[in-house]
């Protein structure tokens, strides 16, 4: 149930908007950098879980969570970029 709990951190890398150390705001393409390296070093996570259990230095209910938390957050990456380029589109449909 830990490995689940980081479902809710995974989604506040796209809504976290006070994580800045000083009191600017981040850009959305600092967000959505931010939010892609992350995915990312949770997919060499899921990778290495991989190479892991096949050697039986971890057991398979940890490397299934690692390659399941991995999958979630490409999904969730993928719908936002659906959801962006739906945006995008409905503003470029926009008459001047």
């Amino acid at each position: 149930m830990d490995k689940l709990s980081g479902l809710g951190q995974l989604t506040q890398k796209f809504v976290n908007s006070n994580s800045t150390t000083d009191k600017t705001k981040e850009s959305f393409k600092e967000k959505l950098t931010s939010a892609v390296n992350g995915i990312n070093a949770d997919q060499f996570k899921s990778d290495e879980s991989i190479t892991k259990v096949t050697k039986g230095e971890m057991g398979i209910h940890e490397g299934m969570l690692d390659i399941t938390q991995a999958d979630i957050s490409m999904r969730l990456l993928l719908q936002v970029r659906g959801k962006v380029m739906e945006a995008y589109k409905e503003i470029m449909r926009m008459p001047v």
